[in-house]
């Protein structure tokens, strides 16, 4: 069958590919990638931002008391008792958490066309494609027999490109020159 090219036998062959299994373990590493961005750059700017510490000072927040004894302990800081409350592998949270603390919105950044690997695409589109896979793998067992090495680079350079977007955009907010 492989001589006439039978397109079940095909399918069935990159389907037991081991090289999927290692392209599915590796989504949500490309995740967290996404959310080690948002969320330390979120720590930082908060703890930096004028606006953002007038905005802290105002914020009512439901905190147990253990994490109020950490903070008098200074073995927590307020900073990331608010970012607590938010996931940074969902861009709705993170997109808010930006939002009402920083008045940066994250979907305003990637919410462009961008060519990569010759495609083109709405960026907040491949993010939030990215997030759901990753979702889909780790809660539903999910496992996806169409992403390969291509589908895989793609998403790397998604997160590459997302990166710079987000770089460029703190850059221009704050009118910072980062190399």
């Amino acid at each position: 069958n492989l001589e006439n090219g039978d397109p079940d036998f095909i399918k069935y062959m990159k389907s037991i590919d081991p090289s999927l299994t290692i392209y599915n373990a590796m989504i949500p590493f490309l995740v967290s990638i996404i959310e080690f961005m948002f969320k330390e750059s979120f720590l930082v700017l908060i703890r930096y931002d004028a606006e953002a510490q007038e905005k802290i000072k105002k914020a009512n927040l439901k905190i147990p008391l253990d994490r109020v004894i950490q903070v008098k302990n200074k073995e927590l800081l307020i900073e990331e008792l608010i970012a607590e409350t938010f996931t940074f592998q969902n861009i709705n949270q993170t997109s808010k958490a930006y939002k009402d603390y920083l008045d940066i919105d994250i979907r305003k950044i990637f919410y462009i066309k961008k060519k990569i690997n010759n495609k083109i695409f709405r960026m907040m589109d491949k993010i939030e494609e990215i997030i759901q896979l990753r979702h889909s793998i780790i809660h539903h067992f999910g496992y996806y027999t169409d992403l390969d090495q291509e589908l895989f680079l793609l998403y790397l350079n998604v997160i590459d490109s997302a990166h710079k977007l987000f770089i460029e955009s703190l850059q221009k907010k704050y009118n910072w020159k980062i190399e």
